[in-house]
């Protein structure tokens, strides 16, 4: 069977396999994380590590979906 150990193995985002991406790559994910399964802490403070803008940037688009939402129905 497929163990946590094996996915941490051969999927989880670590430092070396960042680097295999290229300068240009972009790491996106909605959050929440699992930390130490699908990223290494060391992928968090990489430039490449779009998450915390990406989950910054979901708030205002959900405030503004409900916003239009919201004044269509009034």
């Amino acid at each position: 069977s497929f163990t946590k150990e094996d996915y941490v193995k051969n999927y989880s985002l670590n430092k070396e396999r960042l680097n295999l991406l290229g300068e240009k790559a972009v790491i996106m994910h909605p959050g929440p994380v699992n930390w130490k399964i699908e990223f290494q802490d060391e992928v968090k403070t990489d430039s490449r590590f779009l998450m915390w803008k990406q989950k910054e940037n979901g708030v205002y688009v959900r405030a503004a979906l409900i916003d239009t939402i919201l004044r269509k129905n009034q």
